[in-house]
């Protein structure tokens, strides 16, 4: 009887980012696949440019799938303006996988277009003890139907040390196996300068997504 090799998939991620001045730079990278020759890559870099209450960003983005049993590449670019309200609101807009061709290898598939628009409110003063604001962001994806995201924040902080927790709902235009709940939360440390980030996502496929991330902010 032959037997059968069953291929374990592995879902890696990273990203860093740094602020000078009136600039923010990230940069972040994700591969899915059994190895990291024969994976599925998606990279990006972007930036932020703040003036006053306005905020202009961009990235690039490359990507790289395996399509009809050819390997085959994009590049594509993002764009968005958020535009903040005093240290209660701010809204924000933007529009994703500008270009993104495949090519013909792929039979003119390409990366999903899709335009974002959301805000973010603060239902207590942010610079207090107490923190409590949530998020509403709609997607429009082309060639699919809109849905949208929410989240909520709420914890303490004092002395500029406290612990914040997060959940969320993450809408889909198309079937996932990947839960629509979400969960986390960030320590405050350092008199506020170091911050711990945790998150939490249910994967059918991919099992539990367990996300850690630190940030130093001087």
């Amino acid at each position: 009887m032959p037997s059968k090799v069953m291929t374990r998939l592995k879902f890696s991620t990273g990203a860093v980012a740094l602020r000078v001045s009136r600039f923010t730079w990230g940069a972040g990278a994700a591969a899915l696949g059994p190895s990291y020759t024969s994976a599925d890559l998606l990279g990006a870099s972007s930036l932020v440019f703040r003036t006053g209450i306005v905020a202009l960003g961009g990235t690039a983005k490359y990507a790289r799938e395996t399509i009809g049993g050819a390997r085959v590449d994009a590049w594509a670019g993002d764009a968005g303006l958020a535009i903040a309200i005093f240290d209660l609101m701010a809204l924000g807009v933007s529009v994703q996988n500008i270009g993104g061709d495949f090519g013909p290898a792929a039979g003119g598939v390409h990366l999903p277009r899709r335009t974002r628009a959301g805000f973010t409110l603060n239902y207590v003063d942010p610079q207090g003890t107490l923190r409590l604001l949530t998020t509403v962001e709609g997607q429009w994806p082309v060639g699919g139907s809109a849905f949208v995201i929410l989240g909520l924040e709420s914890g303490v902080v004092t002395r500029s040390m406290g612990v914040l927790g997060r959940v969320g709902y993450v809408g889909h235009s198309g079937v996932t196996t990947a839960s629509p709940f979400t969960a986390g939360g960030s320590l405050e440390l350092g008199g506020g300068r170091l911050h711990l980030d945790y998150a939490y996502r249910a994967d059918d496929a991919l099992g539990a997504r367990h996300r850690m991330g630190l940030r130093w902010m001087p």
